[in-house]
């Protein structure tokens, strides 16, 4: 099942990757609207990994390799979440970053697992940004991230399995903008001597949404209290 947007947000896209979704068994590029970035494409829609439903995405081999979908509408104001895992611990890499269509320098928040850990990329905050490892992560195991995004303030938010692991993250570009994509990176593994499934990366239950901006909600909030003083008024 796709994690369902809070009630009052705007989808912009949601996948489980599954066959009621017109997704087919084999490689993602040009499936449902995503392409991959470099060729031999390593993206497939599997039925051994699966987080929920029958179906996922799975990554393998050892290259950097990305897939990319568009959003339906940009937000300003965005949540985004992912069940995640990767099947062995090593430096290999595998996130997902929210951003325009300029790609790295129009990224906004980048998560998932690096150098052994679940990590998000702290932004450019005083001139630079860099990693940051929360903790080791489990191989194997599945992990819902979610995120939410404030363009106009240049921050963002983390939480992993619900609980919140960061605040008021510098976004990863000073030029970030309202995300027109999804991108999805595994990355090279670096380490020898390891089986050759050792960096396979897979993802499950995607959704990306708009939530109202809280200015609105405020405004809205302000307008039922108007009501109901009026109401009061009369009674």
């Amino acid at each position: 099942m796709v994690a369902a947007a809070p009630v009052g947000a705007q989808t912009l896209f949601a996948t489980g990757f599954e066959a009621s979704e017109g997704y087919a068994l084999g490689i993602l590029n040009g499936q449902q609207g995503w392409t991959e970035s470099a060729t031999p494409y390593e993206g497939y829609v599997t039925d051994q990994v699966a987080y929920q439903g029958t179906q996922a995405l799975l990554f393998t081999a050892n290259h950097g390799r990305a897939a990319v979908h568009a959003l339906s509408a940009p937000g300003t104001f965005l949540g985004v979440e992912i069940v995640m895992g990767k099947a062995y611990v090593n430096t290999g890499q595998w996130w997902l970053a929210l951003q325009g269509a300029g790609g790295t320098n129009e990224r906004s928040a980048v998560f998932g697992f690096n150098n052994g850990q679940l990590s998000y990329y702290n932004g450019p905050s005083g001139g630079g940004g860099s990693w940051v490892g929360i903790r080791p992560f489990n191989a194997g195991q599945a992990y819902h991230f979610k995120a939410v995004v404030n363009i106009p303030q240049n921050k963002w938010s983390l939480w992993i399995d619900g609980v919140l692991e960061a605040s008021d993250i510098p976004l990863y570009h000073s030029m970030a903008v309202s995300a027109t994509q999804v991108y999805l990176y595994r990355g090279y593994l670096s380490l020898s001597g390891l089986p050759t499934d050792a960096n396979y990366a897979a993802a499950d239950d995607l959704s990306v949404y708009v939530i109202p901006e809280p200015a609105s909600a405020l405004t809205l909030l302000a307008g039922l209290g108007a009501i109901c003083g009026s109401i009061r008024r009369r009674r």
